[in-house]
């Protein structure tokens, strides 16, 4: 082709003189015209009319003047053999524009010797075919006819293009170091290197010659750092991409353009991530061979490229759109391109054109969110809403023509409220109009009072500038004549009516939302909130507005409502009313409560629906069980299982108990392998999988199915025979005389200076142990519920410490009884001073408690689980205080820094069974038994060191959901350390000999926790390092509780 359109920028005429086309020239230039008119026998300045050239120059053509009557631009076409020189313009001393066309006799003096006015030409003589002249400053030069361009020769042009498509030799020698050319265009066969002189040149543009050299592409890498615009053309002559570009390291461009008339190819993924100020890139002729296998040929883009268009071409295999995702305009057409049309991975693209492929399939609703051209195409299925509701304007229905919809429907598309949503914010800008199925066109809104709007694609909605200060716009969309009445946020909302139907409320009045997230309804003081019903648009206008509540209605009568729109509330009072929906069985089955809110059998814990069998399924559960010891192979469990076992399977781990099962309503047993069996290898001790599915329900939990029977004991009990004897099947330490202790630590010999130990019990249920300075405490923290996940549930956690309330003072046994509820739970906490050394047995477990100790028990009943899955955790703590009021204060310990340990008896499960908290001088132990009692059957049981710092432990047992009793025994007691120093030591120590005497101080504290939960429960405990929670699986049923 004979003019591309890179050099387009060379065709402009000078905008910033002031001309005149109604003007006679200055009589001063009259003569110089027709001189000009004569010698070239330009027929536009000759007229036939008998006008004279004077009065008509300055509207001829590209002919002007300035306004007061000076030549500023003259264009000539040359039919005479004239040799035309520089004296022939010099007359016109304001000249500007020179345009000589066909000349056939011109100097190179004329480039030389021009008026210095002159800034733009453009010539084409057929006398000059190489341009190696030097030429006077110019902005601009355009020229013809040559074949080969010194650049020395452009060293004073700025701009410089040459229009025609001839092969010509471009002579890069010579000094150009000082040359002020930016801009240069021409066509050639070979690209020129660059890379020396030429400073300011930032542009380039080649026409691709005939004879087109293309390893002569690889001079691009001169183009590194100095250019900004590149732009190739052609004559439909196919060149392979210029894969250098991939190379270069200082990379400026900003601007490349493969024009009409060049094909591209390429045998390699091309990389353009290297081009880090790209904008615009455009390949507007691809050709059949620019692809990889039929793919999109590029492996990656800059992401600062905002305008794509890559057309004409073969790419068979439709792209991932990924890489297109930081560009604003893509356009991918005529590219054969097959495929459907994916989900919009797009998130900043404006506008997409992808038409006259070979698309299939349907358009997904995500691509209402960008300006989609996407006819001449395959598609099938519907338009979507947001682009059908506005097929009656031209500039949308072209966009979809030449597919297969069903409803491609231009002259006759329809939608009302229920596909068109509006509404009206307020943000910094001003109004802000947004919804559903707006469209993209601000023309297509008709307002009053009158809006100006403006669609911004970032957000996808409209900033609306209007009239006045309106308190409501009514907007009418032209197609699809649809009409709203939107509130603008300045008054609150009215309220005329509201009217009840069961659980649902229809609101009257005005200056409400069609957008059902923006009205939010509360009934009463507590509040109720009625959720607005949005999922159908014609429940919500300005007028209206529909909401429902969730049962069960616990508060009925006279109600005051608030209904609020952009923060501005209206209101309305009601009488609240409740209206029952019956159950398909009115009494469950005598297993369930109706709730007839909803019209739903709520089953009791112990029962489930399936199917039509309606609170009549067992909801089976294991509460408890019985690990095996040493080589027992009948393991036991506990819990509700009901009459019926259909279709029952028992797995444990890799074990299924297969027909082997004895069961009835709340046991059932089953063989397993021995412990020791070879199969079995290190696996016994380990975590297993209980599964238990019968009547179509599955239950299940991790178990310990085997125990190891040997126990170790509290610091190994001395770490000597002569201190006591380890009960291995226990855990606890049996103690000689002499000896005492969890551990059995020495009692001294002497007594004389042993500090008293004193214990008191506060009105608030808080255990305190001083002795000396130093002070112990020991309070019951809290109970929280823990969900399956073992996150506590929301709602159901009780702060217990210092909120017992006393409910029996001490009696003549030393048992102080406190009391507090929570909902429907009582908690009770009863504190006993043992008056004498005591041999306790607890979950077959016998232990010692010695005289001065402090026992504490607590019971839970009626705990009201919101879930059966659920399970509770209760917190203790030990505070280590210094008391600066005692009366008697020893600093001989102060070294003795704050210290805990722990240790467990089973190194299968650690669980923690022992603690030591060491500070001045002072410990206390705290045992933790390996067992609890779950409804009287003793259960393996876990304990867990949750935190601690330089003065508080906390520690948590979690208890199982238990069907009617737990009971939990830890104890604690209060040694005096091996190095304890009395207070008369630091003074007496050299006395005795430098040696420090053991003390023990007598105190003890037991912890039996007692909890009757009243509810039936699917429960299991699960012994675990650390205390894990426990995990319930539950497939098939959905449990509600009332």
């Amino acid at each position: 082709m004979k003019y591309y359109y890179i050099l387009i920028v060379f065709l402009y005429l000078i905008f910033s003189i002031n001309i005149s086309f109604s003007i006679d020239v200055i009589s001063s230039q009259v003569q110089c015209l027709n001189n000009i008119a004569i010698n070239t026998g330009d027929v536009t300045l000759n007229p036939t009319n008998g006008a004279e050239l004077k009065t008509i120059f300055c509207g001829l053509g590209s002919n002007l003047c300035h306004d007061n009557g000076s030549v500023s631009q003259i264009s000539i076409t040359q039919v005479t053999q004239y040799s035309l020189s520089s004296a022939d313009i010099l007359c016109f001393p304001n000249l500007v524009y020179f345009k000589g066309k066909k000349l056939t006799s011109i100097s190179p003096s004329f480039f030389i010797t021009f008026n210095p006015s002159i800034t733009d030409m453009d010539i084409y003589a057929s006398n000059l075919v190489q341009l190696d002249f030097p030429i006077n400053p110019l902005r601009q030069l355009l020229f013809g006819g040559v074949s080969l361009i010194k650049m020395t020769s452009l060293n004073n042009v700025k701009s410089f293009g040459a229009y025609d498509d001839s092969d010509i030799t471009i002579d890069t020698s010579g000094d150009t170091s000082n040359s002020v050319l930016w801009n240069f265009g021409c066509y050639t066969n070979n690209i020129p290197n660059f890379s020396v002189g030429l400073p300011l040149l930032t542009s380039l543009s080649f026409g691709i010659g005939s004879a087109f050299v293309e390893s002569s592409l690889d001079n691009v890498i001169s183009y590194d750092g100095k250019i900004k615009s590149l732009a190739f053309s052609g004559a439909g002559k196919e060149i392979p991409f210029p894969m250098k570009l991939s190379e270069l390291q200082n990379c400026k461009i900003t601007t490349l353009n493969f024009q009409y008339g060049v094909n591209l190819k390429t045998s390699n993924y091309i990389d353009l991530s290297n081009i880090p100020f790209l904008n615009t890139f455009y390949i507007l002729e691809a050709g059949p061979n620019f692809n990889i296998n039929g793919n999109f040929p590029f492996k990656a883009l800059p992401t600062t490229v905002t305008d794509l268009e890559i057309n004409n071409g073969n790419i068979p295999n439709f792209p991932d759109l990924n890489i297109f995702n930081s560009t604003s305009y893509v356009m991918l057409q005529n590219l054969k391109m097959t495929g459907s049309l994916p989900v919009n991975p797009l998130k900043n693209t404006n506008t997409i054109n992808l038409s006259q492929n070979l698309i299939n399939g349907t358009i997904d609703d995500s691509w209402c969110n960008i300006f989609l051209t996407i006819n001449n195409n395959q598609l099938t299925g519907s338009i979507p809403d947001c682009n059908y509701c506005y097929l009656k304007d031209s500039s949308v229905y072209l966009r979809f023509a030449g597919n297969n919809f069903n409803n491609y429907l231009p002259g006759t598309a329809t939608c009302d409220h229920s596909k068109i949503i509006a509404s009206f914010d307020k943000n910094s800008k001003g109004l802000i109009l947004h919804g559903k199925n707006l469209g993209t066109l601000p023309t297509n809104i008709k307002s009053k009072p009158s809006c100006t709007f403006t669609y911004d694609w970032k957000t996808l909605n409209y900033t609306a500038s209007c009239n006045d200060d309106p308190d409501k716009v009514e907007l009418y969309f032209v197609p699809p004549n649809v009409n709203f009445t939107l509130s603008t946020g300045k008054l609150a909302p009215i309220i005329t009516s509201m009217v009840q139907d069961n659980d649902t409320f229809t609101i009257e009045g005005s200056y409400l939302s069609y957008i059902g997230s923006e009205v939010k309804v509360t009934i009463g003081d507590t509040p109720i909130q009625c959720m607005v019903i949005d999922d159908d648009p014609m429940n919500t206008s300005f007028y209206q507005a529909k909401c429902k509540i969730n049962y069960p209605i616990v508060e009925y009568g006279e109600k005051l409502v608030s209904v609020s729109v952009y923060n501005k509330v209206g209101t309305i009072k009601i009488n609240l009313k409740h209206t029952p929906v019956p159950c398909p069985i009115e009494d469950c089955n005598g297993n369930g409560i109706c709730n007839d809110h909803i019209g739903v059998c709520e089953c009791n814990e112990k029962w489930a629906t399936v199917g039509s069998s309606i609170c009549t399924v067992a909801n089976h559960y294991v509460s408890s069980y019985v690990p095996l010891v040493d080589d027992e192979t009948v393991i036991s469990f506990y819990g509700w299982f009901g009459l019926s076992y259909n279709n029952l399977s028992i797995t444990i781990g890799e074990q299924n108990c297969g027909n082997n099962i004895f069961i009835n309503q709340t046991f059932f047993n089953c063989t397993l392998l021995p412990s020791s069996s070879p199969s079995l290898l290190d696996k016994a001790f380990t975590q297993q999988l209980l599964n238990v599915t019968q009547n179509g329900i599955s239950w299940s939990s991790l178990i310990y199915p085997y125990v190891n029977p040997i126990l170790s004991c509290p610091n190994n009990c001395g770490n000597n025979a002569t201190n006591g004897r380890c009960d291995t099947k226990t855990g606890n330490c049996w103690c000689n005389t002499g000896f005492t202790g969890l551990d059995c630590s020495p009692i001294p010999s002497t007594k004389s200076d042993i500090p008293t130990s004193n214990t008191n019990v506060d009105n608030v249920g808080v255990v305190g142990i001083s002795n000396e300075q130093s002070q112990f405490s020991i309070s019951i923290d809290s109970i929280l519920e823990i969900d399956f996940y073992g996150n506590p549930v929301a709602g159901k956690s009780k702060i217990l410490s210092k909120n017992w309330i006393l409910s029996q003072s001490k009696d003549n046994q030393g048992i102080t009884i406190f009391k507090q509820t929570f909902d429907t739970a009582i908690m009770e906490l009863k504190i006993q001073e043992v008056q004498q050394t005591t041999l306790f047995t607890f979950a077959n477990n016998q232990f010692t408690v010695q005289s001065g100790g402090i026992k504490i028990s607590m019971s839970i009943s009626n705990w009201n689980f919101t879930n059966t899955l659920n399970t509770l955790d209760i917190k203790l703590s030990s505070n280590s205080t210094i008391n600066p009021k005692a009366t008697t204060e020893n600093k001989c310990n102060d070294d003795d820094l704050f210290n805990v340990e722990s240790e467990s008896n089973n190194k299968f499960i650690s669980s923690l069974n022992y603690i030591k908290i060491s500070k001045q001088g002072k410990q206390l132990y705290g045992r933790f038994q390996d067992k609890f009692l779950s409804d009287g059957r003793p259960t393996m049981l876990t304990t867990k060191l949750l935190s601690f710092d330089n003065e508080k432990v906390i520690m948590v047992i979690s208890l199982p959901h238990c069907e009617n009793k737990c009971e939990l025994d830890p104890d604690f007691s209060v040694l005096v350390s091996p190095n304890f120093k009395s207070s008369d030591s630091c003074i007496s120590n050299n006395q005795n000999g430098g040696k420090n005497k053991p003390w023990l101080i007598p105190v003890a504290v037991v912890i039996p926790i007692v909890g009757v939960c009243l509810i039936a429960v699917i429960v299991i405990i699960i012994i675990k390092k650390n205390s894990i929670a426990i995990k319930i699986g539950l497939n098939s049923i959905s449990m509600k509780r009332r």
